[in-house]
């Protein structure tokens, strides 16, 4: 119908556009044989951001394609907001997804 979604989370008093962490499988047909482990680290930042900022990740999408994420071990896709999120928005997911990433890489406990 034309409605446009902005999907924004407060995050200690500031607008940050929510993000959806994609992990891709073998189930389109294509060889991909670290999938499990792409998903495995995509489990880890999901849980790690579920408590360390909640509501800034939007569920877990598990995709049936490879989106050439089957060239390095460990890579995902972030989808960050919208068309209609803001570049401040945007800006802010992406300083706390890092911090979500320096937790997991680093293998310290969550907050």
């Amino acid at each position: 119908d034309g409605t446009r979604i902005k999907p924004t989370v407060l995050v200690d008093g500031k607008k940050a556009a929510q993000i959806m962490i994609i992990s891709g499988t073998d189930k389109g047909g294509l060889t991909f044989d670290t999938w499990q482990s792409n998903l495995r680290f995509a489990s880890a930042l999901q849980y790690a951001g579920d408590r360390m900022y909640p509501g800034l990740l939007r569920p877990l999408n598990i995709a049936a394609a490879r989106y050439n994420m089957h060239f390095t071990t460990g890579s995902l896709l972030f989808e960050v907001g919208s068309d209609v999120n803001t570049l401040d928005e945007a800006l802010r997911s992406a300083e706390l997804m890092g911090s979500i990433m320096l937790d997991v890489l680093k293998g310290q406990d969550v907050k």
